[in-house]
């Protein structure tokens, strides 16, 4: 009964806040993290001491960090895939044959250009952690065309 209740009123505030906690410090995600593992003793019933990886996979609750790469890749999907979305969305995602002439396995098999960048603040920004996202999953998950099967292809 409490896990239900925790996903129903606490985990879609945590979803909604996504695109927003996505770029935020490791300090900033590790809050929410705590947040997670605080409900999961909740639900779970397990003390301080204990270790919160066999509660989180019991309960079936993904970490913070996996929360905001599936929602980039699902951001990233919407902007290849769905038509009617702005050009300037999809202008931030270049495949690497429209970079490069020469043919790789990473131009055969739709890999993002990924900018350079040195900075830890470039490296949150949307722009590159979606890139980074998407090239993370296998080839068969990004050819998948529609939205709810690659929500369900998306590994957990």
């Amino acid at each position: 009964m409490l896990k239900v209740i925790i996903q129903a009123y606490v985990f879609p505030h945590i979803i909604y806040c996504l695109c927003v906690w996505g770029g935020a410090a490791k300090g900033q995600l590790y809050k929410i993290q705590k947040l997670i593992n605080f409900a999961a003793r909740i639900v779970t019933g397990s003390k301080k001491h204990q270790h919160i990886t066999p509660a989180l996979n019991y309960l079936g609750w993904p970490r913070i960090e996996t929360l905001v790469s599936q929602r980039d890749a699902i951001k990233v999907h919407k902007v290849l895939r769905v038509d009617g979305m702005p050009a300037e969305l999809r202008a931030m995602f270049v495949t690497r044959s429209a970079v490069s002439d020469r043919r790789t396995r990473a131009s055969e098999q739709g890999i993002l250009h990924l900018p350079k960048c040195r900075l830890a603040a470039t490296q949150n920004a949307f722009s590159y952690r979606a890139v980074v996202a998407w090239n993370s999953l296998s080839s068969s998950t990004r050819a998948v065309q529609t939205v709810g099967a690659f929500r369900s292809a998306l590994p957990t």
